[in-house]
């Protein structure tokens, strides 16, 4: 799920699990819509292979546009990483990183966390924050991410479930 998707599907989220740049004729990314001011944030948010598993990196590849004037990137200035649990139609973050600058280049950049984390629900959010790029034909700024790899291990392959914690009668 994305906070924002310009043109889906064609710019959709599910164009980041791609490891290729292009799918067929088409470039494969997700672009977030334009804005005017550039600390509007923008998220990423996946749901992992395993309920259970312990995540060591992130990496990230913004997109360059080759077919845009300049080739320009549209990579994030910081990105951060949040990890939990869906509980209805909210989530329930039991670890946020630290924010972590990105490069203005378009290479699979590596995001280490200080330590392994334990991610309990499978759940992992990625906050772009600051927008770098503004499209020629709009003026407005963007953020794309061409791919998006999670580097862990899953530790069951039984699913999990979350219940809400129980409330005091005393």
């Amino acid at each position: 799920m994305a906070s924002s998707t310009d043109k889906n599907p064609h710019e959709s989220i599910d164009n980041t699990l791609e490891e290729l740049d292009r799918v067929g004729w088409r470039h494969s990314y997700w672009s977030s819509k334009g804005q005017s001011n550039p600390a509007v944030p923008e998220t990423l948010t996946y749901k992992l292979v395993a309920d259970l598993c312990v995540i060591t990196e992130i990496r990230i590849k913004p997109f360059q546009a080759s077919f845009q004037p300049g080739s320009p990137i549209y990579s994030a200035r910081s990105v951060l990483f949040r990890m939990g649990h869906s509980l209805g139609d909210d989530f329930v973050w039991t670890y946020t990183s630290e924010e972590f600058p990105m490069d203005q280049e378009s290479n699979l950049q590596s995001f280490k966390l200080p330590e392994p984390v334990l991610c309990i629900g499978g759940i992992l959010q990625i906050e772009l924050r600051g927008r770098v790029q503004t499209q020629q034909s709009d003026g407005l700024f963007y953020i794309c991410v061409a791919h998006v790899q999670v580097v862990g291990r899953p530790l069951s392959p039984f699913g999990i479930e979350i219940l809400e914690p129980l409330k005091s009668l005393c």
